[in-house]
């Protein structure tokens, strides 16, 4: 484009064949003057620059084996101690960088990798999840701990306690007794938890290899590996009537026992109580549908039987009626127009054993 510029005619003004174009006059000058880079000197050595003995010398000084692992600030005031001035710090630096030593000089764990946490649970009891989370209390800066063991296929809470510390002793005690009371044979069970103090106890992992459990770990500073006992601790601190603070352990152990048991009464404020799915394997003599997973609940499309008036008046219900469901987005529903009727529990034959509470 500028070889066209430079062989026009004459008669045709500069600006006028730059502005056709669409170039810049002053890219036409850049490309008809280019620049001249000066060509590269070397640099003048400076008089007090070390000879080459000498910088050989501070080298052989620095790569002695007591001076093998520390900076050159710790060589040069030990050498200052014993008498002996070779350089400044500043050189030290510059020596060790023309060979390439100019790191950290002391030994450093190598960087190790964390495969991302995955587990595969198609049965019950196959993988648990466990975590502990703090309850607030009256009591100004002070918190029990809950903890709660969830089956990964189920959702099903198979062991849960609340005391006033949070230590691996009590972990301990709560895993063996689970898996003692579940019959849970060694080398099928694989525990998953993230890395606290109380999972990665040794007298915890060490009991976990007796009873034959494969412990899986949470990547370091990772928050989302442990989902599932997330998003129970969630589901329970966002219940309608979660107290937030607790009077004492008992007021909190009594809460958290009727949660646990999956009670489903409709109280005056329209809501249900929830409890997490319990998809073992469930007997459906109750239910009309197959249950649906949904979420980390269970969904009840419409009940067969019923043993009162309302559940009889559930069971005429029209199945386009209106439902009010829980403010949790629970999928346990009832019609609007009977929204304040008391239902029993439903009856649900579950193979599996109640959950273990212990208190402490």
């Amino acid at each position: 484009m500028s070889a066209l510029i430079i062989g026009r005619d004459r008669l045709i003004p500069l600006q006028r064949a730059c502005a056709a174009l669409e170039l810049s006059r002053a890219t036409l000058y850049r490309h008809l003057k280019p620049k001249t880079r000066a060509p590269a000197t070397t640099r003048r050595r400076s008089g007090r620059r070390l000879s080459d003995a000498e910088r050989q010398a501070v080298l052989e000084v620095l790569h002695e084996p007591r001076f093998a692992d520390q900076p050159p600030l710790q060589v040069y005031a030990k050498l200052l101690d014993e008498g002996r001035y070779l350089c400044s710090v500043r050189t030290m630096h510059r020596l060790l960088a023309d060979v390439g030593e100019s790191g950290e000089r002391r030994l450093q764990r190598a960087k190790t990798h964390h495969p991302v946490p995955r587990l595969v649970a198609d049965a019950p009891n196959v993988v648990w999840s466990w975590d502990i989370t703090k309850l607030a209390t009256w009591a100004r800066g002070v918190f029990l701990s809950l903890y709660v063991v969830l089956d990964l296929y189920s959702r099903y809470v198979v062991a849960w306690m609340v005391a006033g510390r949070e230590n691996s002793a009590l972990a301990k005690q709560l895993l063996a007794e689970a898996i003692t009371r579940h019959g849970i044979e060694p080398g099928r069970l694989r525990v998953h938890q993230d890395r606290g103090a109380p999972m990665t106890a040794h007298g915890f992992l060490d009991l976990l290899a007796e009873l034959g459990v494969d412990p899986s770990h949470s990547r370091p500073r990772v928050s989302n590996d442990n989902a599932f006992s997330e998003a129970q601790f969630k589901t329970l601190k966002y219940q309608p009537d979660f107290p937030g603070r607790f009077r004492d352990v008992e007021h909190a152990r009594a809460w958290c026992a009727e949660f646990f048991t999956g009670t489903t009464i409709i109280t005056s404020t329209r809501v249900w109580r929830c409890s997490p799915r319990p998809m073992c394997s469930m007997v459906a003599s109750k239910i009309s549908s197959p249950c649906v997973k949904q979420g980390s609940m269970l969904r009840m499309p419409h009940i067969r039987s019923a043993s009162s008036v309302g559940d009889q008046k559930l069971r005429d219900r029209p199945r386009s009626s209106p439902s009010t469901r829980c403010s949790r987005r629970c999928h346990w529903s009832v019609p609007a127009r009977y929204s304040r009727t008391t239902i029993p529990r439903r009856q649900l034959q579950l193979d599996f054993r109640p959950p273990v509470s212990q208190i402490y």
